[in-house]
C-alpha cells in the first residue's frame, strides 16, 4: 500500500504541475478536466490511506487478541500443573493411608493368631 500511495502522490504532483503549466496557455475545459483528474487521484489516495489505517487497526487488534490467547494458554497450563501436583499429593496420601491400613490389619491378624 505504501508503494501505491507513493505512486498516487507522484501522479498528484505530476497533474498539479500539468495544471499549473497549462493554466496559462490552455483553454478552460482542459484545465477543468485536469483539475477533475487531480481531485479523483487525491480521492483515490485518501481512500487508500483510509484503507491502510483500517488494516493497521485490524492488525493491532489481532495482535492484542493473540497476546490475550497466549496469556490465557499460559495460565491454563499453570493451573493444570497445579492440579496435577495436588492429584499427585492426594495419591501419595492415599497410598500412605492404605499402607497404614495394611500394617494395622497385619498386626491384628498376628494378634488373632496368637490367641
Amino acid at each position: 500500500r505504501d508503494a501505491e500511495s507513493e505512486r498516487l502522490r507522484t501522479e498528484v504532483d505530476r497533474l498539479s504541475a500539468e495544471v499549473a503549466r497549462r493554466s496559462a496557455s490552455t483553454d478552460a475545459a482542459t484545465v477543468h478536466a485536469l483539475r477533475s483528474s487531480l481531485r479523483s487521484v487525491r480521492s483515490e489516495n485518501d481512500s487508500a490511506l483510509a484503507a491502510k489505517a483500517a488494516l493497521e487497526a485490524t492488525v493491532q487488534s489481532l495482535r492484542r487478541d493473540a497476546a490475550d490467547l497466549n496469556a490465557a494458554e499460559l495460565m491454563a497450563k499453570a493451573q493444570l500443573r497445579n492440579r496435577e501436583a495436588r492429584l499427585e499429593q492426594a495419591h501419595n496420601a492415599l497410598n500412605a493411608v492404605a499402607a497404614e491400613r495394611d500394617r494395622i490389619v497385619d498386626e491384628r491378624n498376628v494378634q488373632i493368631e496368637r490367641l
